[in-house]
C-alpha cells in the first residue's frame, strides 16, 4: 500500500491519493483516497560477502514531492523478503538496516529535505497495521525515526535473532515550502543479516513510551500517532515512570522526540520519589493528560534552573541524558540528531522503575505554528537478556500508575515458534514452576521423618 496527502491536514482527514491498486479492498479505512494511475516499479536484490553475511535490499517508486510537508504512506508484509530467508535457515540474526529515501544513485536523501516521520518494522501478524490489525503494537524488531539518520550497524558480536517475518510501515515528509523544485526519490528497505548458527549475542528491543494525550479516533489519522501535545510558545517540564517489566543490561538508547521543542531529555534509574517528581504530581483527569507543568507556574526562574534542582536531587540515577542538535537552513532551525546521548552502564530487573523526564521549550524551526504541537518522549532500549533470545516490546505507561506491554521472542536453542503474547503470561508460569517446586519440596521434608519413624 502506498498513498501521498498534500498536508498535515489532508493526512489527518483521509483526503489523498492511492498510488498502489494492489489489494486496494483490504484497506477500509482509505476508501476516500482517490486513486492514482502512476506506475510504480519494485525491485529486489541480495548480495553476499565472504564473511556469510547477506545483504537484502528492497526499492520502490520513483516518487516526485515538491514540498509542503507533504505525507508519504507505505505498509506492506514481508520486509526484505526475509519470510524466503527463514524457510531456509530457520532463524537468523540482523547485523544492521537501511530505511530511507534515495536518489536515482542510490545515495540516501538527509533531512532536510525528505524527514523519515517514522519505519516501523514489527513481527508479521495476520493483517497489516492500515488495514486494521487488531493487535498491531509498535513492538519494534527494527526503527527508524527523524531525529536520528543514518544506517544501523549492531556493536561487533551482537545480532537481533528473528524467526518471524516481519511487517512494515512507514511515512515520510518533504518540510521544503509548498511549490519547491520537484524531488525524484525512490524508498529503499535494507536488512544485513547471517545465519543464526553464528555465535552472537542476541539484541532485545524495548520501546518505552508515555500514553498519548488522546485516544485513537478512526475519522482522524493523526491520532494513530500517539503523542502528546503542548503549546508552541511556552517553557514546560514533561515526566512520566513505570516499571522496566525485564532483566537485563542496556547495550545502546535510540531515543525518538519531536527535536524543535526539546531542550534536554532525561532517563533516571527509580520512580518518581528518588528522582523528586512526586513533589509536582497533581491529579489528572483521564489516563491520556500527561504529567507536566509549566515553567511560569513554578518556583523555578529558567529550565536550567530547574534543571540543577533535578540534578542536585537525581543526578546520581542518571540512565541516558539526550540534548537534540540544529542545522539552519533559509532562516529556519532544523531537528538534525543529537549533539549528546550519553547513557551509563545500566543493569535492571523487572520490577525496578525509571523516570523520564522532558525539558521543553519554544519550537525553534521559525515557522508560524498552531497553539499547540505534537510531541514524543519514546526510549527505545537496546538491550541484552540473561536468557539466550531476542525479545520485542513496547511498554506504554498511563499516568505513572499502570502499565501496558507487549511483545514477541526469538529463541536461540529451542526448536519452537515465536511467542506473541504480553509478558505477564511468561512471569505467571514461572510463577506456577517455582510454587510447584516448593510445594515437591516441602511434601519430601514430610516424608523424611515418617520413613525414620517406620525403620
Amino acid at each position: 500500500m502506498v498513498a501521498h496527502y498534500a498536508d498535515s491536514e489532508s493526512y489527518d482527514n483521509f483526503i489523498g491519493e492511492f498510488l498502489s491498486d494492489h489489494n486496494r479492498e483490504q484497506f477500509p479505512a482509505f476508501r476516500s483516497l482517490r486513486t492514482s494511475h502512476k506506475k510504480l516499479i519494485y525491485t529486489f536484490s541480495q548480495t553476499t560477502s565472504r564473511k556469510g553475511e547477506f545483504l537484502n535490499v528492497q526499492h520502490v517508486g520513483p516518487f516526485n514531492s515538491t514540498g509542503g510537508f507533504d505525507w508519504w504512506q507505505f505498509n506492506g508484509a514481508d520486509a526484505g523478503q526475509m519470510s524466503q530467508v527463514l524457510e531456509a535457515y530457520g532463524k537468523i540474526f540482523i547485523l544492521g538496516y537501511t530505511i530511507s529515501a534515495v536518489d536515482a544513485s542510490d545515495e540516501m536523501i538527509s533531512f532536510p529535505p525528505i524527514y523519515m516521520h517514522h519505519a516501523h518494522v514489527t513481527p508479521a501478524r495476520p493483517r497489516l497495521r492500515f488495514q486494521g490489525e487488531p493487535t498491531y503494537k509498535a513492538n519494534y524488531v527494527l526503527e527508524k525515526h527523524g531525529d536520528i539518520a543514518g544506517d544501523i550497524l549492531e556493536p561487533r558480536g551482537y545480532g537481533r535473532l528473528v524467526d518471524f517475518s516481519l511487517d512494515f510501515d512507514l511515512e515520510l515528509n518533504d518540510k521544503r515550502p509548498s511549490h519547491a523544485v520537484p524531488l525524484t526519490w525512490l524508498l529503499r528497505i535494507g536488512i544485513r543479516w547471517t545465519s543464526g548458527t553464528h555465535a552472537l549475542t542476541p539484541l532485545s528491543c524495548m520501546n518505552i513510551l508515555n500514553a498519548p494525550s488522546r485516544p485513537f479516533d478512526e475519522n482522524h489519522q493523526m491520532s494513530i500517532q500517539g503523542f502528546f501535545l503542548t503549546e508552541s510558545y511556552a517553557k514546560r517540564v514533561f515526566w512520566y515512570s513505570g516499571q522496566v517489566h525485564a532483566r537485563g543490561r542496556l547495550v545502546y538508547m535510540r531515543p525518538h522526540n519531536h527535536l524543535p521543542s526539546l531542550v534536554k531529555g532525561y532517563l533516571f534509574r527509580g520512580g518518581v520519589h528518588q528522582t523528586g517528581m512526586h513533589l509536582f504530581d497533581r491529579p489528572l483527569k483521564t489516563i491520556y493528560e500527561p504529567n507536566a507543568f509549566y515553567l511560569k507556574h513554578s518556583p523555578f526562574g529558567s529550565l536550567a534552573e530547574f534543571e540543577a534542582y533535578l540534578l542536585r536531587f537525581a543526578g546520581h540515577h542518571v540512565v541516558c541524558m539526550i540534548e537534540p542538535s540544529f542545522v539552519f537552513r533559509d532562516g529556519r532551525a532544523y531537528g538534525h540528531g543529537y549533539k549528546a546521548i550519553n547513557c551509563s552502564d545500566w543493569r535492571f530487573d523487572e520490577t525496578d522503575w525509571f523516570t523520564s523526564v522532558s525539558l521543553v521549550d519554544q519550537v525553534r524551526d521559525g515557522s508560524t505554528l498552531p497553539k499547540y504541537v505534537p510531541l514524543h518522549a519514546h526510549w527505545i532500549m537496546i538491550y541484552t537478556r540473561p536468557e539466550e533470545i531476542s525479545r520485542y516490546e513496547i511498554d506504554v505507561v498511563y499516568n505513572n500508575h499502570m502499565s501496558y506491554q507487549f511483545g514477541a521472542q526469538a529463541i536461540l536453542h529451542e526448536n519452537q515458534l515465536s511467542q506473541t503474547a504480553p509478558q505477564k503470561y511468561v512471569y505467571a508460569s514461572i510463577l506456577a514452576w517455582l510454587c510447584l517446586v516448593k510445594v515437591l519440596a516441602l511434601w519430601a521434608r514430610m516424608q523424611w521423618p515418617i520413613k525414620l519413624y517406620l525403620h
